[in-house]
């Protein structure tokens, strides 16, 4: 059984597969802004990407990086954070 062409992307990453469909989902967008909250107070902001399934349209984000790229305490937040607003690309996790 050979791979298919999505299932070896970098180093050791599998794309995300939908449980209900039963295949890999595709990239709907890069670099979308996922801002954490704690308390409902922004605390860090992270670049990821949307993910969607072909068949049913659900989403999900993954291929965080290997850290938030601003956080709370650092000058620029606010302005990271709209950025991504601007865009129409920030999503924020509340949980």
């Amino acid at each position: 059984m050979s791979k298919t062409k999505g299932q070896a992307i970098g180093s050791g990453y599998h794309r995300p597969v939908c449980k209900k469909c039963n295949c890999e989902m595709r990239p709907e967008t890069n670099g979308v802004g996922i801002l954490d909250t704690v308390e409902s107070k922004p605390y860090a902001l992270w670049d990821a990407d949307l993910w969607k399934c072909p068949k049913c349209g659900i989403e999900v984000v993954g291929g965080f990086g290997s850290g938030p790229v601003s956080a709370h305490y650092e000058n620029g937040f606010d302005v990271a954070i709209k950025g991504y607003e601007q865009r129409g690309l920030l999503i924020i996790n509340n949980c």
